[in-house]
């Protein structure tokens, strides 16, 4: 019965946890638009380096909530699974009602970077297109001459001037 009642309040660390991390990607997503619009991707791409790590946190911690909880995320299961108090129960709702609207915000944030990501992508699509487009223009109005000049004289137009017959 102990051992039930540590691993329901380990789920809630581990929760706990969570939502941490959450409020970190939250914060670091917020980054997006401003790193876009400025057109500084290096820093981008290690803003989205960042996020990954921590997104595979908590990927890790889900892992370790499913290893204790068999599996099983909803309250009425857990509460069969392992009898908390009603204390743990409050805390463990609270927590899984902030991570839910934590991931709804980071949900919104995530389409709008995904929309702003989507419109530098297509500018810059179009930019290079018309730089390719300049170039080929360029190229065939201006053509390099080599380095050397010369004409090609056929063999048969030379024996005619010898020889002293125009045909």
């Amino acid at each position: 019965m102990n051992n039930n009642v540590n691993s329901f309040k380990k789920v809630i660390d581990l929760l706990e946890q969570k939502k941490e991390l959450l409020v970190e990607l939250l914060n670091l997503s917020q980054y997006h638009e401003e790193f876009c619009r400025e057109e500084r991707f290096n820093k981008l791409n290690r803003l989205i380096k960042s996020q990954s790590l921590r997104i595979d946190k908590l990927k890790k911690l889900d892992k370790k909530i499913d290893s204790i909880s068999g599996g099983k995320k909803e309250l009425a299961k857990l509460t069969k699974l392992f009898n908390p108090s009603a204390q743990d129960i409050s805390s463990f709702t609270t927590q899984k009602e902030e991570i839910d609207s934590l991931l709804l915000e980071l949900y919104k944030i995530d389409q709008k970077n995904q929309e702003i990501v989507s419109d530098k992508y297509q500018s810059l699509k179009k930019k290079v297109l018309d730089i390719n487009h300049a170039k080929r223009v360029r190229n065939v109005y201006m053509k390099k001459l080599g380095k050397t000049c010369g004409f090609f004289v056929d063999r048969r137009e030379k024996l005619r001037l010898k020889k002293g017959r125009l045909l």
